[in-house]
């Protein structure tokens, strides 16, 4: 009744016609407005073999809220903060911008053909003839930031001695000075999330003009990238702002910069060489950390990686897991897994390829991954053995025991990623040198060294910089540390007294299992493990090497 004595129409909700079932994409005609009008717009549907011109969005979806609206072909859509921001600063005042926008031309509500439209992912970049890269509204001294990249860009250091800069070279060429507020823009400008999403790698690579965008700036992304190359080869933030305020941004930018160098026939591996490649990367559906890769990887259209969202993300996991082993990376799949109190559901063996950090969560399997020259050879150059049993939740990998863990250190691992400073690990320090004995007159049997060598070597791994086998002057530096029997190590933090060690053929690496509580004559999977003088294949020379048959559930 309302609605009819003020003459308003009820509001409409916009629904989607489908799509053919391959080869069909939606664009969004972005109607002109002004600022603060209502966003409109409309959909239509083209082949991907007759593009028009168009220009592809990309932004941070955060929130999943959606508090706002877009008329779309006379209905109502709502939208997130993320995304209406970007299409009121993308929105021209007088004439239409035709755009590809991934939350508006994917139904979002519809899994089907959300897995068939990342498939086209790579077209619908390398079609574009222009990215559109919208990181946000201006905040946190943004607009400084860019105004510091683009005087950086002009600036010439080929008159520069050396490669670091001084403050007085700063301020002749008009660069603020020591601890400048501008600096510290720069490093939360990096820190802004859009740079670690999942889906900016495709973009990155195929895209042929990108434009970053951030409140009313924008700049195109060879010169952005231009000018933090300057910053980082000449070493400007040392002496423009302290460490703690810049490492987070360095360690982003870093990775932002490496894309630059990537191009679609450099970056086409294998589908789990990308997973460790870009370990860090976010995305709001945790399942799009793998898809957003299939679309660059040389094995990303096989049929045991097809994407379906219909899955639940343990379910992705574990099929990705399987096809990864079938095709002959069941090593590399069993150094990233192991038991976790947080996937809960998972088998053991099935690594949780959907959260951001599998490599940096698994340190010991990250040095045998990425330095295979000076890698760790627990298992010998003997072929692995590993195979999916009729239960598809079941693993069946050949090697063998080796020891049982009889004693365990304190777990370190909370107070390393906390502390500050070295004497809050006194403790783990102290229990150490009570389960190893550093004492220098004392022989470690199994390697013949003296224990003072064998404690330094196994807190660290017996790996340096850059996982090369740690030298002498290592003796000096200072997970959780373990006795079986006669050996001493480091074994993951869920480990526990009475669990196995163990040497699966062709490993890189000891693992730690332990016996099912829920399948007779099972085990799970721990995690790998540094065992000092079983790391170069001694297990398999000795008289009591006596392989079988490990089902790992």
């Amino acid at each position: 009744m309302g609605h009819e004595f003020f003459n308003i129409a009820p509001k409409k909700i916009y629904v989607y016609g489908q799509l053919p079932a391959h080869g069909v994409i939606r664009l969004l005609t972005l109607e002109a407005g002004f600022k603060y009008s209502h966003l409109r717009g409309s959909l239509k549907q083209v082949s991907i073999d007759e593009f028009p011109r168009y220009e592809a969005l990309s932004y941070c979806w955060g929130s999943p809220d959606k508090p706002q609206s877009i008329q779309i072909d006379g209905g109502i859509m709502n939208i997130t903060e993320s995304l209406h921001s970007a299409l009121v600063r993308l929105r021209r005042m007088t004439k239409s911008r035709l755009i590809w926008a991934d939350a508006l031309c994917i139904n979002q509500n519809d899994n089907i053909e959300k897995s068939q439209q990342i498939l086209l992912m790579p077209q619908i970049y390398s079609s574009a003839f222009r990215a559109l890269d919208y990181l946000g509204d201006e905040a946190d001294g943004s607009d400084s930031a860019i105004q510091l990249h683009e005087k950086i860009r002009d600036i010439s250091f080929g008159a520069l001695p050396e490669k670091s800069v001084t403050i007085e070279w700063l301020e002749a060429h008009g660069l603020q000075g020591y601890k400048d507020s501008v600096w510290l823009a720069w490093s939360k400008f990096w820190r802004r999330p859009w740079f670690r999403r999942a889906w900016v790698l495709q973009e990155f690579i195929l895209g042929k003009d990108i434009v970053i965008i951030c409140g009313r700036k924008k700049i195109q992304w060879k010169k952005f990238v231009s000018a933090t190359e300057k910053m980082q080869e000449h070493n400007l933030l040392r002496w423009s702002a302290s460490p703690e305020d810049t490492s987070d941004g360095l360690t982003d930018a870093h990775s932002a910069l490496g894309l630059s160098e990537l191009t679609f026939s450099t970056i086409q591996q294998p589908l789990i060489h990308l997973l460790s490649l870009f370990d860090r990367s976010e995305a709001t559906d945790p399942r799009d950390r793998i898809f957003s890769l299939l679309g660059l990887a040389s094995d990303g259209t096989d049929e045991e990686f097809r994407p379906d969202y219909n899955e639940s993300i343990e379910t992705v996991s574990r099929r990705f897991s399987l096809g990864f082993i079938q095709k002959g990376y069941g090593m590399r799949v069993l150094l990233l897994a192991g038991l976790s109190n947080e996937v809960p559901n998972y088998p053991s063996w099935v690594p949780d390829w959907t959260k951001p950090g599998v490599m940096e969560r698994r340190v010991l399997c990250a040095r045998a991954l990425w330095t295979p020259s000076s890698a760790y050879a627990a298992g010998g150059d003997i072929e692995s053995n590993i195979r999916i049993s009729e239960n598809e939740n079941v693993l069946l990998v050949s090697g063998c025991r080796v020891n049982t863990i009889s004693r365990l250190g304190m777990d370190a691992s909370e107070s390393t990623r906390a502390a500050t400073d070295i004497f809050m690990l006194k403790p783990f320090f102290d229990e150490a040198d009570d389960i190893i004995n550093p004492d220098p007159a004392m022989v470690y049997i199994p390697t013949g060294e003296n224990m003072a060598e064998v404690y330094w070597r196994t807190l660290i791994g017996n790996k340096g910089m850059n996982s090369a086998e740690a030298t002498e002057d290592y003796a000096q530096q200072y997970e959780q540390v373990c006795i079986a029997n006669e050996f001493v190590g480091l074994v993951p933090t869920q480990t526990e007294v009475g669990d196995i060690v163990c040497v699966f053929n062709g490993g890189a690496t000891p693992f730690i299992i332990r016996p099912s509580a829920e399948i007779d004559g099972a085990f799970q999977l721990i995690g790998v493990c540094y065992i000092h003088g079983l790391m170069r294949g001694e297990a398999l020379k000795s008289p009591l090497w006596e392989e079988e048959v490990f089902s790992l559930h």
